[in-house]
This record gives structure tokens, sequence and C-alpha cells, in this order.
């Protein structure tokens, strides 16, 4: 398969869940759940689903909580910045 045309895997990743989702083909989806909501107790559920084949050779798109997400103000910076770089600012 063309890296081009390759099947996306899409992780969404919430507290005490996780989900993996492929939409090209016939579309397939998996949810799994933990005992708690932190994001370490993800990673053996993850770990576990993604050693199984069907879920291999896919580019992958990771779509994460607010829950996970630390949100930082910073200060204007001193020179004018490209429009790529005032978006990841």
């Amino acid at each position: 398969m063309s890296r081009w045309s390759a099947e996306t895997l899409r992780i969404a990743l919430a507290p005490g869940e996780a989900a993996l989702l492929r939409t090209r083909g016939t579309p397939t989806s998996r949810v799994l759940a933990a005992g708690e909501r932190d994001a370490a107790s993800l990673l053996p559920l993850l770990d576990e689903a993604l050693a199984d084949p069907d879920w291999h050779g896919r580019r992958v798109e990771v779509v994460l909580s607010q829950h996970f997400v630390r949100h930082v103000l910073t200060p204007p910076p001193d020179k004018a910045l490209s429009r790529a770089e005032e978006a990841t600012c």
C-alpha cells in the first residue's frame, strides 16, 4: 500500500478510556477502558491493542482530551513572527 493512500488510525485519549478508529475500507473501532483516570493507566491497554497486526502499517492521528493538556498563556514576543510561528504560540 502506498503511504500516500495509507489508512489513518485515529487514537482518542480521554480520562479512563481510549478509542481506536479506522475509517477507510471497513470501519473498525475499539474502546479501551481503564480503572484509573490518568494517562499512565492507558499505556498498557494501548500497548496490548496495538500489538494486534490489524492496527499496523497505518498513519496515526492522536486526539487528546483537554484533561491531558496543559494550557499556558505567554506574553507576546518582542519581534514580529510569521503567521506559522504565531499559530504555534
